[in-house]
């Protein structure tokens, strides 16, 4: 069969030499482990003492909520700043006259009190309940009207002992690192990828005039799997040729002697190796390119049969 576009420069053409090794990777099953069965009995915690550090339990975020991450620092801040004026709690629970629990569009709660909030899933009267069952008399909650509430600003100083103003601008500064971090590590992956797609290309493996495969100056391998796999179909070789190749290649730095053991060992006498001149300055992405529009070509010929 003639192929029309194959690789694009005066190249001399050498066959594979024999030798090498195919690893297959061996699957492990997974035994997962069994619960442990835990026994009935009386509840201690009325007996506790009450907790010093605060966790705050809560349910799935809500639509809005998700939105705090697109949001730049700015906008984060005038958001946090605006729900600190807002009244949202609609009561608070104490024990022992200290807050232990408080409720709003979700369930504030100190530590030891968390198992509670995680139970009820985010249902405050189910919550309440539960929390006077285990603490008796030790529990006073006090509901709000939404003109009696305090703000969620003043909430949140009752129960952290913080300012929330400091607890805005915190977060406000920490969103502006994590911006300047991501934008940091885009920027490099950026750069990765170009330094990888400019990087010149030491060899290329055709097949029937189509490039499958080829190796950059960084000893990185290039399979091209809609050509690969095309070409084999086309000569009567099995697709587990190509795993075989992807196993031996994948996430491995090759000479061109080894990469060409192993398409010898494969492909046998199938396959040749193309060097392109170092004047040419052949990079990653001009083969990449051309090996796609290849298979484009491929592609459009099988439509039109």
């Amino acid at each position: 069969m003639k192929v029309e576009n194959s690789v694009q420069w005066p190249a001399k053409a050498h066959s594979g030499v024999s030798g090498a090794s195919v690893s297959a990777s061996k699957s492990e099953k997974y035994d997962p482990s069994k619960g442990i069965a835990i026994g009935t009995g009386t509840s201690l915690m009325h007996k506790l003492p009450l907790p010093h550090e605060l966790q705050k339990f809560e349910p799935a975020p809500k639509a809005h909520e998700l939105k705090l991450n697109a949001l730049s620092p700015e906008d984060t801040r005038a958001m946090l700043l605006t729900k600190g004026q807002q009244r949202d709690v609609t009561a608070i629970a104490y024990v022992d006259g200290k807050p232990a629990m408080m409720f709003g569009d979700s369930i504030t709660s100190r530590n030891n009190f968390g198992y509670i909030a995680l139970a009820s899933n985010g249902n405050h009267s189910q919550a309440k309940q539960a929390l006077k069952e285990q603490y008796g008399d030790r529990v006073e909650i006090i509901e709000f009207s939404p003109t009696s509430a305090p703000t969620n600003a003043e909430a949140f100083e009752l129960f952290n002992q913080k300012s929330y103003r400091e607890f805005v601008e915190r977060e406000y500064h920490l969103e502006r690192q994590n911006q300047s971090n991501a934008a940091k590590q885009q920027l490099e992956m950026h750069q990765k990828h170009l330094q990888r797609q400019n990087t010149p290309v030491d060899a290329v493996f055709t097949m029937n005039g189509v490039i499958v495969a080829s190796l950059g100056a960084d000893n990185s391998t290039d399979l091209h799997r809609g050509n690969l796999l095309m070409t084999l179909d086309e000569m009567g070789l099995s697709s587990d040729v190509a795993k075989a190749l992807y196993d031996d290649t994948v996430g491995k730095k090759l000479s061109t002697k080894e990469l060409g053991l192993i398409f010898e060992q494969n492909l046998p006498g199938q396959y040749n190796i193309e060097f392109p001149h170092y004047e040419a300055s052949i990079t990653r992405e001009q083969i990449t390119n051309q090996a796609r529009s290849q298979y484009a070509q491929k592609v459009e010929e099988y439509s039109n049969r």
